[in-house]
């Protein structure tokens, strides 16, 4: 038995269909008209989209609801625009398939269908019709995009408005690399709820790490090598500058000695500077000048070898070592040496 209230709708889509009729095949007269190009592939499938959708239209004027449905969504398969799914939207409406008319109108509807001239006022009375007699959700995630599923179909990827029918439903978010989240909502006949879902990162899913961790755990390189050389800089450079001073005060006493002597000199064989000191002077001038010199190379080393320490990077197949040892013979002082 029909509901009296549903009376006036019902009348309402009838008295419309005509004119809806009128405005799909005004636009399926326009599409036809193309050029006379050799058809291809795409062209053979756009021509079976618009036979169909011819038929729908021939359908919806002899009001066979179930042949217009069939046609339209042949159509849409094919291509999905607004004009198909107001027209699969109005027969799922007169088929009383009114979740599947809600999304089909509400695609319309958000694509400017419902203010198209000679339509657009059947397409508002379906769609306010089928909100009737379904529930709405507004479904949105964070993170966006989260795939909204019902008894494991998918319905919706956020942000998405979700129709059902009327009754309780378990709704399960999903998305990558995030914890899944299931709520159950109620809904009645034209009702409309928000469903607003914060889905929480699996650990190491989405944050990788900025450094691709090493097969073995780094290894910190010693403090203490560098230490060590910089200790060793410092007492060369004190020791070559020790020297060289000391080497100057041999050689300024050498001289006075010399200038003492006065215009004699110090002789053919130099026996008169030798019996006051000035042969000691010089040998010490040399020995001192040599410590000074040596001084300096070995900071001039131990310096060198600090900054390469501290400025290349750590090789882990080398073994960190320092080794200071004495020299003796004609070139007298220290060898330093190492790996790092």
């Amino acid at each position: 038995m029909t509901n009296s209230r549903e009376l006036p709708i019902r009348t309402t889509l009838s008295t419309l269909t005509l004119a809806l009729v009128a405005s799909l095949a005004s636009d399926a007269r326009a599409q036809a008209g193309g050029t006379d190009a050799p058809p291809n592939k795409a062209d053979e499938v756009m021509d079976a989209r618009q036979r169909a959708f011819d038929e729908a239209v021939a359908a919806m004027a002899r009001r066979d609801w179930g042949e217009c449905r069939v046609k339209t969504l042949g159509a849409w398969a094919v291509k999905k625009d607004a004009t198909i799914a107001g027209l699969a939207g109005v027969c799922e409406v007169e088929l009383e398939l009114y979740r599947d008319a809600a999304e089909h109108l509400h695609f319309a509807m958000a694509n400017g269908e419902g203010e198209v001239a000679g339509r657009g006022p059947q397409v508002k009375a379906a769609y306010e019709k089928a909100l009737t007699r379904v529930g709405a959700l507004d479904f949105s995630s964070t993170p966006a995009g989260a795939e909204l599923r019902l008894q494991g179909q998918l319905v919706g990827v956020a942000p998405a408005m979700v129709f059902v029918d009327p009754g309780k439903h378990a709704f399960e978010a999903r998305i990558d690399g995030h914890e899944s989240k299931t709520e159950s909502i109620e809904l009645a006949a034209g009702e409309k709820k928000v469903l607003s879902l914060r889905l929480n990162p699996i650990d190491g899913a989405t944050r990788p790490p900025l450094d691709p961790p090493d097969d073995e755990p780094r290894k910190r390189r010693p403090a203490w090598p560098a230490f060590v050389l910089g200790g060793v800089a410092a007492v060369g450079v004190g020791v070559g500058i020790t020297g060289f001073v000391v080497a100057g005060g041999a050689r300024s006493s050498a001289e006075e000695t010399v200038a003492a002597v006065g215009p004699r000199g110090c002789g053919v064989d130099g026996s008169a500077c030798a019996s006051l000191g000035v042969g000691d002077e010089l040998d010490r001038q040399d020995t001192f000048r040599g410590l000074g010199i040596g001084g300096f190379a070995l900071g001039g080393a131990a310096l060198t070898g600090m900054i390469l320490y501290l400025v290349l990077p750590e090789s882990e197949s080398r073994s960190t070592g320092l080794r200071i040892a004495p020299s003796f013979g004609e070139a007298q002082g220290l060898i330093l040496g190492g790996t790092f």
